[in-house]
């Protein structure tokens, strides 16, 4: 397994992006964009009209290219005082 994903459905419009990760060695090859629009696809078929990234700020750049629009910051729940973008997908 070089990559994977996780959705969490939290309400009938809204689900949230819960993991995306690509093996650092593949990282650069469009596997991270195959499995953003394979994330966007499936929650799109569950009748969710949006998709919540909470992501890491080096992957900015990647989620906005997804169509990830920047919509505010959350608290790091694993390192304290740090904050990671929000980003919202409209499917």
């Amino acid at each position: 397994m070089i990559g994977f994903y996780a959705i969490e459905c939290r309400s009938p419009e809204e689900a949230e992006l819960e993991a995306l990760f690509v093996e650092p060695e593949f990282i650069g090859r469009g596997i991270g964009r195959t499995l953003i629009e394979h994330a966007k696809q499936k929650t799109a078929a569950l009748g969710v009209s949006r998709l919540i990234i909470q992501g890491d700020p080096n992957a900015t750049d990647f989620y906005e290219a997804a169509g990830g629009v920047y919509t505010g910051q959350r608290e790091s729940t694993s390192i304290p005082g740090r904050f990671l973008p929000i980003f919202t997908i409209s499917l």
